[in-house]
């Protein structure tokens, strides 16, 4: 798996790509709790780029993003088909604002 953080105005672009999964320091937390304790409060998961994540990387995924929420941040993601489809089976989706594209996440996090 790799990972990119790229700033888009305010926002942090957070770009995953390849097969997310347990045992694999995929260094999504890390990475962001060390942006929020830097003052970063909104973010964007763009994990279009990823076919496939077992539960255990969907468990990174909502740790960094309710350590973004509880630090008063927004976060939003963009999904592969597959990654949606895991999302909606854990009805994460009530917790976390999908979007089809970067461009609109962009637009509503940068409100």
């Amino acid at each position: 798996m790799k990972l990119n953080v790229r700033k888009e105005g305010e926002v942090n672009v957070v770009e995953c790509s390849g097969t997310m999964r347990t045992g694999v320091d995929v260094g999504l937390r890390s990475q962001v709790s060390a942006l929020v304790e830097d003052g970063a409060r909104r973010f964007v998961f763009n994990m279009a780029g990823v076919p496939w994540m077992d539960s255990g990387a969907v468990g990174e995924v909502t740790a960094a993003g309710k350590h973004i929420m509880d630090s008063g941040g927004q976060v939003g993601l963009i999904l592969s088909k597959k990654t949606k489809d895991v999302f909606m089976t854990f009805h994460l989706h009530d917790v976390f604002d999908i979007y089809p594209d970067e461009k609109a996440a962009l637009e509503k996090i940068s409100d």
